[in-house]
């Protein structure tokens, strides 16, 4: 959950003035009231009214009608799928009827499909697309998180808490048994592969919009990596006129709600009385005696959920000319998560140049440099909040007195003030004598690994990745509607990850003691060639594209690990202490035929037929190609003349599609 979210925008172009704006803005003054209807005067359910750059919203109810809390000067963004949106400026009056006009044009919007595009009322497929409105005024630290809750089919679940650290994508549920379900990532058309983590290279500021190809006929076009579903990112580009800058910024705080769940020593002994005759066994007699010396408590959720602030800038440049345009952006994010040692940092950059060379030759490059470094949380959640409640972070002057320095042969017998306490100590207590025991006593441990503060703060567990991004491509028109595209590629990624363990991180000491070090390289080329056709012949709409693609892996892996460290003073790897050491390289390569065809006609019969030849180094030699064909057909029936002026459907579409995907991750 985040809490206290302050987000500042400040935009400016060499020839306008500045404006700035911030938000959340003031304690609302008043209640607004209001009418939606649409354009035949009939109020309209599920309306969104949104009070913009704020999270304050409210939804139209049966008879059209909301209510939200609003100043004067603040802007009402109503919107409704299907109709334009529109905005309203709160002035002196306390309500509002506003009538919303259908959007005609969204339906001719394009989508970004696999090696082209499309108008989305001719899809054929399943594919879904997210425009980038206010998703970069979420505090996040990944794009993929930005996109929870925005599209039907794919799932986004967080199962490590930690900052930085890449969700589990689903879309249609899970892909496969035992391999990887990972969705194929594709930005600017080139796919970087399933690797989620490439994703947190990216800032959010940068995106323009996210479409995801949910069904086999869709993603087919992707072969041999198309079997998760695709997601493709389109990033931002120059916009012609004067050079505008903008800065965004937002800074707020990351907590987990309290669960409140017996955390205290009293909740527990006033349970235990409650629903067990009024009575305490040995075990929390003890704990009652801890708790009557004044042994600190400690409640472990909030120790080791901790929270942290979140803070992000961003800083870009957008202009052109009517031949060239361009964007550049430089961000900086700093997450500190919400576990304790959680921290997670980002430096992105990115630049996007197009030009117009002649009236038929086109070239644009892309670049995109990153430079993230993370500290993970060393050990389990579950792990980091399972030990009791009455046991104290630290032995101090009063808990001291409880620890038995006779237990497993003296082994606590110089415990010390300022040590971490584990409760293993405190077992064998003599209940009558007050006192730990030398014989048998009186056990309170429930495990006896070391304490979850020490296997935390003891150990550092160390993330760096560099990655380095880059497109550049040359678009020659043919003849009319016949194009050619040669694009070239890759991204660089080097990783380094440290683990270290000190001598205090176990219950064995200086004998579990660690250090390991890997880093891994990875070189990704790409090429592509491909020819496109757009072409309308009065009823007719022809969208057709045949191409040709290679790609190669090169990858460097290397460890080494080392043991038996004394003490915390040095942590690298020095030759005496080494105990293992392993290198591998690999590499993997990829060739590519592919070919679609989309046909309209009248705007209502849609088909789409395509096909994708993958020959991959992964096949075995007598499989070395596989085939991946995709037929859908599609329609419109609210364009027949029984449909077409109907008051009650705007867009009904009947599609039957049908292909055949791949995996080779896993091979």
């Amino acid at each position: 959950m985040v809490v206290g979210i302050l987000y500042c925008q400040l935009s400016f172009a060499t020839n306008s003035t500045t404006n700035l704006t911030f938000s959340p803005h003031e304690i609302p003054a008043k209640t607004i009231t209001g009418t939606i209807t649409d354009d035949a005067g009939e109020p309209m359910i599920g309306v969104s009214v949104v009070v913009k750059g704020t999270t304050r919203g409210a939804v139209t109810d049966i008879n059209g009608q909301f209510t939200i809390d609003a100043n004067e000067g603040d802007i009402l963004e109503i919107s409704y799928i299907g109709y334009r949106t529109q905005e309203v400026v709160v002035g002196s009056e306390s309500s509002y009827a506003v009538k919303l006009n259908t959007d005609n044009e969204l339906l001719d919007e394009v989508v970004v499909i696999g090696y082209g595009k499309q108008k989305k009322s001719h899809l054929t497929g399943s594919v879904s697309k997210v425009t980038n409105e206010q998703l970069d005024q979420i505090p996040i630290a990944r794009v993929d998180d930005a996109i929870v809750g925005q599209v039907a089919g794919i799932n986004v679940q967080m199962s490590n808490p930690a900052a930085g650290e890449a969700p589990d994508i689903r879309i249609r549920g899970q892909g496969s048994v035992s391999f990887d379900s990972n969705p194929l990532i594709v930005v600017d058309g080139i796919a970087v592969g399933t690797d989620a983590d490439y994703l947190a290279s990216l800032d959010m500021n940068d995106v323009e919009s996210i479409e995801v190809l949910k069904d086999a006929a869709s993603s087919a076009i992707y072969g041999s990596r198309g079997a998760n579903g695709v997601i493709m990112i389109t990033t931002k580009g120059g916009k012609e006129g004067p050079t505008t800058f903008s800065y965004n910024t937002y800074v707020g705080r990351k907590d987990v709600p309290a669960t409140d769940v017996l955390t205290t020593v009293s909740d527990w002994l006033q349970y235990t009385r409650d629903n067990n005759n009024g009575e305490l066994p040995d075990k929390l007699q003890y704990v009652e005696a801890l708790q009557a010396a004044g042994v600190p408590q400690t409640n472990w959720e909030e120790v080791m959920m901790d929270g942290g602030m979140i803070h992000s800038h961003s800083l870009s440049a957008r202009g052109g000319t009517k031949n060239t345009k361009f964007r550049a952006a430089v961000s900086y994010l700093d997450d500190q998560g919400v576990l304790l040692t959680d921290n997670y940092e980002k430096i992105n950059f990115r630049l996007n140049l197009n030009t117009k060379i002649s009236n038929r030759v086109r070239f644009g490059i892309t670049l995109n440099p990153s430079r993230t470094e993370q500290r993970r949380f060393p050990i389990g959640v579950h792990d980091a909040i399972r030990q009791h409640a009455w046991l104290p972070l630290y032995l101090d002057n009063t808990s001291i007195n409880f620890v038995n320095r006779n237990r497993e042969n003296g082994r606590w017998a110089d415990a010390q003030v300022g040590d971490y306490a584990m409760e293993r100590m405190f077992d064998d207590y003599d209940l009558e004598g007050g006192m730990p025991s030398e014989g048998s006593g009186v056990d309170i441990s429930g495990t006896s690994n070391q304490s979850s503060l020490a296997k935390v703060l003891e150990r550092d567990r160390r993330k760096f990745q560099t990655k380095i991004f880059a497109n550049a491509f040359v678009t020659v028109d043919i003849v009319d509607g016949l194009s050619f595209k040669q694009s070239v590629g890759g991204d660089i990624r080097f990783t380094k990850n440290t683990r270290w363990a000190g001598v205090q991180a176990s219950r064995n000491g200086a004998a579990d003691s660690e250090s390991i070090l890997t880093t891994e390289d990875q070189l990704h080329l790409i090429n592509e060639s491909t020819l496109n056709y757009n072409k309308d012949f009065g009823k007719h709409e022809v969208n057709a594209v045949a191409g040709f693609a290679f790609e190669s892996w090169d990858r460097e892996y290397s460890e080494l690990e080392a043991a038996g460290f004394e003490n915390d003073l040095i942590q690298t790897i020095p030759a005496a202490n080494l105990v293992g050491a392993n290198t591998s390289s690999a590499r993997e390569a990829l060739v590519s035929y592919l070919s679609r065809l989309n046909y309209a006609f009248d705007d209502k019969y849609l088909f789409s037929l395509s096909a994708r030849w993958d020959g991959s180094s992964k096949f075995g030699p007598d499989k070395k190609f596989g085939f991946f064909p995709a037929a859908s057909v599609g329609w419109r029936i609210s364009e027949e003349s029984f449909l077409k002026n109907s008051d009650i459907i705007d867009e009904l579409k009947l599609r039957f599609s049908y292909g055949i995907t791949g995996s080779n991750s896993g091979i």
